[in-house]
């Protein structure tokens, strides 16, 4: 049935039906329906229905609603219901609502409910909001809640600002919000602003924020200044701040000052501090200072600690000087300790030494210590030594101990001597000891030398 008014087509209807052997409908309904007025078509409405055996309804209905005013599009709704047999609403509803005035799009609604057997709402709300003025989008809002069973709103807030004033960018805000069942705050706000004169941009800030459910911050600020003033970039800082529930700072600081005259670094220093809520310091600190005029780095120092609630160290330090002044590296410690909760040392300590002087290298240390529960040592120690003098090798030693959990050795011991003068290999030594678990040697020694006249 295709239904008309001056003309114009309203509607129509549809219906088939196939009717089994005992009577029983088995057919479905369809229904559509197009609105309109001055010929602009204003919506249209949707329905089939698939009819069972015993006369209960499983189809679904539809629903879209194209709204419009003076030509503009304003928004539209959109429904689709799935029906069940018992006659509960299992399907959802959908909105979505474009707002105009002059022709820009300010913003729009978007809705969807998924509706339960029992009539509870599962669905969610959407929104977003488009800001603007003399054409100039200044930010927009956005918003999702996805609702449960008992009403209760899951889902998160989102705001984005721009804002600009002479048309470059001066910054924008961030907040989004996650909401839990008892309706509190879980969700973190953004902020981040970008600063500029002349067109050069100096700096932004940066802040975002972890809001706990009893509406405490967990979450950091971050701030990075750009300075320049001839174009080059002379330098810039950076914080980063990780709060705690109770306000203290968790977060790290870091500067770094790249300053060029001839585009040359000059240097930069980068320090970051972890501290725990009673005061004690739980992370680390970490310093570098590359200082170059005429490319060569100077050096830098690294250091980190991790220091439990009760005074107990659970993490480890870590120390780093390589300094040069002809390229030329002079060595570096680190250090690694992990503490347990009762004093005991389950980690291991490192320390390796590379020293040098006019670019040979002296020998270098390892030592890496396993220690067990009970405090019993069970890693190992390792020492390599190459000795040179007017760039000969002259011979090296090399030595690994694995310890027991009781303290006994049961490393081996390693020794490599090759002798020489000039240029000429005269012969060399090689000695391995393998030790037992009493301190007895188990290992053997080994010699050969070869001897040269005026060959």
């Amino acid at each position: 049935m295709a239904i008309s008014e001056a003309g114009n087509i309203r509607g129509w209807q549809y219906q088939r039906l196939a009717i089994s052997e005992a009577g029983n409908i088995r057919g479905w309904q369809y229904q559509r329906m197009a609105i309109s007025e001055d010929g602009n078509i204003r919506g249209w409405q949707y329905q089939r229905l698939a009819i069972s055996e015993a006369g209960n309804i499983r189809g679904w209905q539809y629903q879209r609603m194209a709204i419009s005013e003076a030509g503009n599009i304003r928004g539209w709704q959109y429904q689709r219901l799935a029906i069940s047999e018992a006659g509960n609403i299992r399907g959802w509803q959908y909105q979505r609502l474009a707002i105009s005035e002059d022709g820009n799009i300010r913003g729009w609604q978007y809705q969807r409910l998924a509706i339960s057997e029992d009539g509870n709402i599962r669905g969610w709300q959407y929104q977003r909001m488009a800001i603007s003025e003399d054409g100039n989008i200044r930010g927009w809002q956005y918003q999702r809640l996805a609702i449960s069973e008992a009403g209760n709103i899951r889902g998160w807030q989102y705001q984005r600002m721009a804002i600009s004033e002479d048309g470059n960018i001066r910054g924008w805000q961030y907040q989004r919000l996650a909401i839990s069942e008892a309706g509190n705050i879980r969700g973190w706000q953004y902020q981040r602003m970008a600063i500029s004169e002349d067109g050069n941009i100096r700096g932004w800030q940066y802040q975002r924020m972890a809001i706990s459910e009893a509406g405490n911050i967990r979450g950091w600020q971050y701030q990075r200044m750009a300075i320049s003033e001839d174009g080059n970039i002379r330098g810039w800082q950076y914080q980063r701040l990780a709060i705690s529930e109770a306000g203290n700072i968790r977060g790290w600081q870091y500067q770094r000052l790249a300053i060029s005259e001839a585009g040359n670094i000059r240097g930069w220093q980068y320090q970051r501090l972890a501290i725990s809520e009673d005061g004690n310091i739980r992370g680390w600190q970490y310093q570098r200072l590359a200082i170059s005029e005429d490319g060569n780095i100077r050096g830098w120092q690294y250091q980190r600690m991790a220091i439990s609630e009760d005074g107990n160290i659970r993490g480890w330090q870590y120390q780093r000087m390589a300094i040069s002044e002809a390229g030329n590296i002079r060595g570096w410690q680190y250090q690694r300790l992990a503490i347990s909760e009762d004093g005991n040392i389950r980690g291991w300590q490192y320390q390796r030494m590379a020293i040098s002087e006019a670019g040979n290298i002296r020998g270098w240390q390892y030592q890496r210590l396993a220690i067990s529960e009970d405090g019993n040592i069970r890693g190992w120690q390792y020492q390599r030594m190459a000795i040179s003098e007017d760039g000969n090798i002259r011979g090296w030693q090399y030595q690994r101990l694995a310890i027991g959990e009781a303290g006994n050795i049961r490393g081996w011991q390693y020794q490599r001597m090759a002798i020489s003068e000039a240029g000429n290999i005269r012969g060399w030594q090689y000695q391995r000891l393998a030790i037992g678990e009493a301190g007895n040697r188990r290992g053997w020694q080994y010699q050969r030398m070869a001897i040269s006249g005026c060959q």
